[in-house]
């Protein structure tokens, strides 16, 4: 990051996109570690293990447990935080990397009582309800079209109108200078997240390996116009 030229440029202007970015990347981050939360580790099986160590590990193991069902208020708080930040748009990256970990998987029910969207939902509405009640009280109904409407979807899928980012080729000039140099690893790490067929990242995404899982969710993630 401290040789990006991107992240240098974006600091030294002191812009806001620095704290809705981050909050949209923890909510991403947070979702790939629910999505592969990894075994807890009960040592080695080499019969030689006392009670006390027994005991701890499984203390250890129950713990986890309990914080599993409770990473919904993580979960809440983090995209309720992201959308005050940044709007709907905070979302995107958690939602595309959950749904396509939901589509690989099996189990699909593990993965909606892991995520829970709805408890997770309705604390992110209770955070969000004292800036939509300021809203409405400063600008009526009227405010949350031209948010949600002008501001997020208008210019998520068309731009900024007027201006040269209405383009599809200005993404990719600003992309290719702004991750100089890391932008040169781009066709490799592209190929090493698509070798091997749909099978192969269908199956990266069903397992329980995070690393395994990364290079194709960045792929999902790679949509227009991140900020």
């Amino acid at each position: 990051m401290a040789l990006n030229l991107s992240f240098m440029v974006v600091g030294r202007a002191a812009t806001a996109d620095g704290l809705p970015n981050l909050t949209s990347v923890a909510l991403a981050l947070w979702m790939i570690h629910v999505c592969y939360p990894g075994a807890a580790y009960l040592g080695k099986a080499d019969g030689h293990v006392t009670a006390d160590v027994l005991e701890a590990r499984l203390r250890h193991v129950a713990a986890r447990d309990v914080a599993r069902r409770r990473q919904w208020i993580v979960t809440g708080v983090l995209a309720g935080l992201g959308f005050l930040a940044k709007g709907p748009v905070a979302w995107i990256p958690a939602i595309l990397i959950v749904g396509a970990v939901w589509l690989a998987r099996r189990d699909k029910m593990a993965l909606v009582r892991a995520v829970a969207p709805v408890k997770a939902g309705l604390l992110a509405l209770v955070i969000l309800l004292p800036w939509l009640g300021l809203l409405l009280v400063q600008h009526g109904v009227g405010f949350f079209y031209e948010f949600f409407i002008v501001h997020n979807f208008g210019r998520y899928t068309g731009g900024m109108s007027n201006t040269q980012s209405d383009s599809l080729f200005y993404y990719v000039v600003v992309l290719t200078v702004g991750f100089f140099p890391w932008v040169i690893m781009l066709p490799k790490a592209m190929r090493m997240a698509l070798k091997g067929g749909i099978r192969r990242r269908r199956r990266a995404l069903a397992g329980d390996d995070a690393g395994k899982a990364l290079p194709v969710l960045a792929c999902v993630c790679s949509y227009r116009d991140w900020e």
